[in-house]
């Protein structure tokens, strides 16, 4: 296994990942699941997003936790690897959840259903309950 060492430039992926924290990338990674924190390259800047869906494994939907619209769908091979995360304090099995959750309803009903957003809230409200800012 190959770790970089990756700084957050933004605020896409707080609480959970605040800007200027510093993450390991797993570059040698090649197996990626939803609710993974994956990396990609998108005009010159690296960006930090949660896979929220896989489409016939060649293509993913990423979001930021703290963003209100999924991005576009991406190549899976244009991924760089995936956030090695060495906290312990958040339970990466329920965070991963959630996500596979929310993933599952915004395939089928849409991003802006009302049940999606009440999970994020709830998601939120979990990190926000487990961090300390």
């Amino acid at each position: 296994m190959r770790y970089i060492p990756i700084k957050v430039t933004g605020e896409s992926m707080s609480p959970l990942y605040p800007q200027n924290m510093k993450l390991l990338l797993d570059v040698d990674e090649t197996n990626f699941l939803m609710g993974d924190v994956v990396v990609y390259n998108q005009t010159d800047k690296l960006i930090i997003h949660r896979v929220i869906q896989i489409i016939d494994n060649k293509f993913v939907i990423t979001k930021g936790d703290n963003n209100t619209r999924a991005d576009r769908p991406i190549r899976l091979k244009r991924l760089l690897g995936k956030i090695i995360d060495t906290r312990n304090e958040v339970d990466k099995y329920k965070v991963s959840q959630y996500s596979r959750l929310v993933g599952i309803i915004n395939e089928r009903y849409g991003e802006k259903h009302c049940f999606s957003a009440l999970i994020y809230i709830l998601f939120k409200q979990y990190l926000k309950s487990k961090i300390e800012f």
